[in-house]
């Protein structure tokens, strides 16, 4: 794994051994990254179920202002600690090591403009963490969620909330991407 573009262009990661992780590809991170590039300078993102931190990292290469990373795992937060530092990004990071949920909660109205969700293919939480990122105030007003899932299970195109941007797939690997649209009530009574 390597930090495809900006300006830790090519600098190797750091990836977790055995398979309790799928690292997201060099080929589709390219990709998902030429479907988001106009929304990263300077935003604020979140990268849930970092595994290694790639996705975070290349955003934090390419111009973020900022990342959380959230897993669960110790090991994947210390492999995420060791890329940040070999990046030299760590003032511009935060690593939450705790469950994805319990995380949402503590930062709540927090405001993301990107969020990457690769959860386990297994656990099917993609509109789950859709519902939840809505329900504790964590996107900004047009914040885009990207979602990498399988490319056998197609997820809804319609989710309250968000407008459904695309999907793309990758192999047997997927990307949907949604922009969170924020409630018109200029029709409501006053």
């Amino acid at each position: 794994m390597r930090v495809i573009a900006g300006s830790k262009r090519g600098l190797k990661l750091e990836a977790l051994e055995g398979l309790e992780t799928r690292p997201t590809t060099d080929r589709v991170k390219e990709a998902l990254f030429n479907l988001i590039q106009f929304e990263i300078q300077g935003s604020k993102v979140l990268d849930l179920f970092g595994g290694s931190g790639a996705l975070g990292i290349e955003s934090l290469s390419r111009g973020a202002e900022h990342v959380v990373f959230v897993d669960q795992s110790r090991a994947s937060a210390r492999v995420i600690a060791r890329n940040l530092e070999r990046a030299k990004f760590q003032d511009a990071a935060k690593i939450l090591t705790q469950d994805w949920m319990a995380a949402l909660s503590q930062l709540e109205n927090s405001e993301f403009d990107l969020v990457f969700v690769d959860p386990p293919y297994n656990a099917a939480l993609e509109t789950l963490v859709l519902e939840k990122l809505d329900l504790f105030n964590l996107l900004s007003e047009d914040a885009i969620v990207v979602i990498e899932h399988p490319a056998s299970r197609a997820l809804p195109e319609t989710v309250s909330g968000y407008s459904f941007l695309k999907s793309r797939h990758y192999g047997i690997t997927a990307l949907s991407l949604y922009r969170r649209h924020m409630n018109d009530n200029s029709n409501l009574p006053g």
